[in-house]
């Protein structure tokens, strides 16, 4: 670089000569310890491990939770289907049908199917089983007649104004 026209060529000053010399910039401390950083590392690592084995747990006990919750509300809902079948409550136990199958049959022929099949005496409920993605409720049904039959209840959950019930279907 040149000097400005009309300006004499000026050398930047030189540092004062001597001990105590102060260099305009300082250069960042240089520290050899690794302690605090292996301590952070492990510490970060431990909470790592301890919120990765807590997120398992608890996604394992929330699913663990929902399932309890269906299979009982698959059993209460079928319970109370057959209770309103063996009562000959059959507006109540109408009511207890998915949509889908009250689009399919009306109150009357609904009553109708329940009292061609015989009065229902008993009714002894299983566990409930998964199948594929439903809930299966097996029950052994036994009649006025001293007959049985084995027949399995397809629970589901619906939406209503309500919020969610659950329907047998």
């Amino acid at each position: 670089m040149g000097a400005a026209p009309g300006v004499p060529h000026q050398a930047p000053p030189s540092p004062p000569p001597g001990p105590g010399v102060i260099p305009p910039f300082v250069g960042p401390p240089v520290e050899k310890r690794f302690g605090p950083l292996v301590i952070s590392l492990a510490v970060g690592g431990v909470l790592l491990l301890i919120c990765t084995i807590g997120g398992i747990l608890g996604g394992y006990w929330l699913s663990d939770a929902l399932q309890e919750e269906a299979n009982g509300r698959s059993r209460a809902v079928v319970t109370d289907y057959l209770q309103a079948w063996r009562d000959e409550d059959y507006e109540t136990a109408y009511n207890l049908l998915c949509e889908q199958r009250r689009r399919l049959l009306t109150r009357e022929e609904f009553e109708t199917d329940l009292t061609s099949q015989g009065d229902l005496v008993a009714f002894r409920i299983y566990d409930v089983e998964v199948r594929r993605t439903r809930y299966a409720v097996p029950v052994d049904l036994e009649f006025a007649d001293g007959s049985t039959e084995m027949e399995v209840f397809y629970p589901v959950a619906e939406a209503t104004e309500n919020g969610v019930d659950w329907r047998v279907c």
